[in-house]
C-alpha cells in the first residue's frame, strides 16, 4: 500500500462512500495476463488517509497447509511463504513503482494533500515487510488427474484415495483466480454439487 494524505474535500467525499473497485489491471510481464490489480483505498490509516493497494493475483510462490496433530479440532499449520519466489518480488516491485508514478501524476493533486509516499530504495526489503495476504485463499486441495503430482481431488471433487469424501469450494482451484473469486467459487460449488448428487443417486 502506498499512502497519501487526502485534501479536506476528498476526505469528506470518501467519508460518504466506500471504494472497492480496481483502478487498473495490467500484466506483470510476458506470459502473465492481467495478473496485477491497483485499487484505490480510503481510510487506510484513519480519516483523511488513502492510497493505492497493489495486488499480485497469480503469484509463483506457494505455501502449505499441514496437520498439526491427529486431533481434528486442532488448527492446521499454515505456511504462506509470501514472496518466497524471487519472480514475485520482481513483478510486485514493478507494480509498486507504477503505482507511485500514478500517485505522482498532477491529476492527483486535486485529492492529495502534499506528496504521496514513495517506495524506498530497498524495495525488496519493504515488500517483504509490508506484503500481506488478501482474503481469497484457494487451491489447498487442487483438482487434477490422479497421476499428476499435487492433485488432491478429481474432476468431480472426490478426494483421491478416500471413499465418500468430496471437496466443493475454492480449495479445488488448481491456480488462483485473477479476480475476486466469489462467483467462480459459486460456479465450482454448483457444478460439483450436481456431480455429487448425480453419483449418489446412481448408487442408491
Amino acid at each position: 500500500m502506498l499512502d497519501l494524505r487526502l485534501t479536506a474535500a476528498a476526505s469528506a467525499l470518501a467519508a460518504r462512500a466506500d471504494s472497492g473497485c480496481y483502478l487498473l489491471r495490467l500484466p506483470s510481464g510476458p506470459g502473465h495476463a492481467d495478473d496485477l490489480q491497483i485499487l484505490p483505498m480510503d481510510r487506510t490509516a484513519g480519516p483523511g488517509a488513502g492510497g493505492l493497494l497493489v495486488s499480485l493475483m497469480r503469484p509463483e510462490s506457494t505455501g502449505s497447509v499441514r496437520l498439526r496433530s491427529p486431533d481434528p479440532a486442532d488448527h492446521p499449520l499454515l505456511d504462506l511463504r509470501l514472496l518466497a519466489d524471487r519472480r514475485d518480488l520482481e513483478r510486485l516491485g514493478r507494480a509498486v513503482r507504477h503505482a507511485a508514478e500514478l500517485l505522482a501524476h498532477p491529476a492527483f493533486r486535486e485529492v492529495a494533500d502534499g506528496g504521496p509516499a514513495q517506495p524506498p530504495a530497498d524495495l525488496d526489503g519493504w515488500l517483504r515487510e509490508h506484503c500481506r495476504v488478501l482474503y481469497h485463499p484457494s487451491g489447498t486441495c487442487r483438482m487434477g488427474p490422479e497421476d499428476e503430482p499435487g492433485s488432491v481431488v478429481d474432476e468431480e471433487g472426490r478426494v483421491l484415495g478416500v471413499e465418500g469424501l468430496w471437496v466443493a469450494d475454492a480449495a479445488v482451484m488448481p491456480v488462483p483466480c485473477g479476480v475476486p473469486p466469489y462467483l467462480t467459487t459459486v460456479m465450482v460449488a454448483e457444478r460439483l454439487a450436481a456431480a455429487i448428487g448425480s453419483r449418489l443417486r446412481r448408487t442408491r
